[in-house]
């Protein structure tokens, strides 16, 4: 159990008021963390008050980086609080003893990477809901937080997201003005939100729409006019707001040089950057391109999200050179589709991943591809089908495994199959009649098929060698 809080974080001074103390969560083990920065797939969505959520977290990666956390799996959402206000925040009811973490967003680089201030509160097992957690009457200043969904240890499971605020009272407001019934409604002076600004910064202006709802009509020189509200950043992706307080609204990505080739960006008040592209152009520096520079590889099998990167090999879906959301990939097909049976392949310069170096399942590599045998490779027939396991299978000339080192020097191990007896088998030859043990050990005979077993069966006979290695040489014999 465990719990920490650093109070409210402020952008500018703000009016206090009071609050319902909140229920008394156990003493503090380890000190608010940054976890650094998250990249921006890894947001489930975004909540606001009154949000009422089931998710699971079982399966998805641990991110924390904190190590007093545990290594469970997390969820993440984002919460945009645009007026001061006491949260509430809680997990009860979950499926597992839940750990809640709110952070504050400090920036957002141009890939959508959310860098992450010093936690506002961390708690296990706080607000009295038992192992579950309740974050109460926290104060909230505006701005974009983070809602962290982890669990104590390595738990993982179903969890409830609730949410509710209340907001604090404003200072008093003069009362309003009565017209006097000579004065025309529309000489009347428009006071803006706060949201819009000031003249000062280039903002400050509004109008009232049709229905009477007062909307900005200009921002401060540090914000974006979206939607008749002023806003830090948005991002935009297939013409629609990912999140925040215009979370599915339109947008439009207007991006120098990339026209309608752009899918997502970053919509910010000094322009917008580009961070992926459509039309099965590759992303590159901010541009959308058709083809990668000649020292780059070409990432990417669908019309969208196609990108330049370092050279670098894929095995299953992750990287083994790349940091950070760079690691997720695929090896696709000659064709560049997807479908590929290959485990691990190499994304070259100049080229796709194409060139696969090790297939998955029961398939056998045969010339850079994966293929069912190498009779449909169309293999020479002095070739074999090597395949003693899940990975690894190849077409090869024939060969002898000895203590799992082969003969030919093709790979750095070798093994027999479990058809001659595994492990049990020291020495194999894998022929173009199939696979046969020649020498068994562990105290196995070698019979007459070429298999090791724990003891001979009739008419043959266990003979023990009466010299040599203890355990190896055992054959089964017909009685002399």
């Amino acid at each position: 159990v465990s719990c920490s809080t650093t109070g409210p974080i402020t952008d500018a001074p703000t009016t206090s008021s009071p609050t319902t103390p909140p229920t008394t969560p156990a003493p503090p083990t380890a000190p608010p963390t940054s976890v650094g920065s998250l990249p921006a797939d890894a947001i489930q969505g975004s909540v606001d008050c009154g949000a009422n959520i089931t998710g699971n977290t079982t399966g998805f990666p641990h991110l924390i980086s904190a190590s007093s956390f545990g290594s469970a799996p997390e969820n993440f959402y984002t919460l945009q609080v645009n007026v001061t206000a006491n949260y509430t925040i809680d997990t009860c009811g979950s499926s597992y003893d839940t750990w809640l973490h709110l952070y504050r967003v400090a920036s957002v680089q141009p890939d959508g990477t959310l860098v992450l201030g010093a936690a506002v509160s961390t708690c296990d097992d706080c607000g009295g809901c038992g192992v579950f957690t309740r974050f109460e009457d926290m104060t909230l200043t505006p701005g974009t937080y983070v809602i962290v969904i982890d669990g104590f240890a390595t738990s993982s499971g179903v969890y409830h997201l609730g949410i509710s605020c209340t907001q604090l009272t404003d200072a008093p407001t003069a009362p309003p003005t009565t017209t006097p019934p000579t004065q025309s409604p529309t000489t009347l002076s428009l006071t803006c939100p706060n949201n819009c600004g000031s003249a000062a910064q280039g903002g400050g202006t509004c109008a009232r729409t049709t229905d009477g709802t007062v909307e900005c009509t200009s921002c401060n020189s540090n914000r974006v006019l979206q939607h008749g509200r002023c806003v830090q950043w948005v991002w935009c992706q297939s013409r629609t707001i990912l999140f925040g307080p215009l979370q599915n609204q339109s947008c439009r990505c207007n991006v120098a040089g990339v026209g309608n080739n752009c899918l997502r960006c970053q919509i910010l008040p000094t322009g917008d950057v580009c961070v992926s592209c459509r039309n099965s152009l590759y992303f590159s520096n901010g541009q959308c391109i058709e083809t990668c520079p000649a020292n780059e590889t070409s990432v990417g099998v669908s019309a969208f999200q196609r990108y330049c990167e370092q050279p670098f090999t894929c095995r299953s879906t992750r990287s083994l050179d790349l940091p950070g959301p760079q690691q997720r990939c695929s090896c696709p097909t000659n064709n560049n589709t997807r479908g590929s049976n290959c485990q691990q392949c190499n994304f070259n310069a100049g080229e796709f991943g194409q060139q696969c170096t090790m297939c998955r399942g029961n398939w056998v590599l045969y010339n850079e591809t994966c293929w069912p045998s190498c009779a449909a490779a169309g293999a020479p027939p002095t070739l074999i089908d090597y395949n003693p396991q899940f990975y690894f299978g190849m077409c090869r000339p024939p060969f002898t495994c000895t203590n799992r080192v082969p003969s030919d020097g093709v790979g750095d191990r070798c093994k027999c199959p479990t058809s001659v007896g595994s492990g049990k088998c020291r020495v194999c030859e894998f022929g173009l009649a199939g696979p046969a043990c020649t020498l068994c050990q562990g105290g196995w005979f070698l019979n007459a098929t070429g298999a090791c077993v724990a003891t001979c069966t009739a008419p043959y006979v266990n003979v023990i060698p009466p010299s040599g290695p203890r355990g190896q040489g055992r054959t089964c014999e017909l009685p002399q």
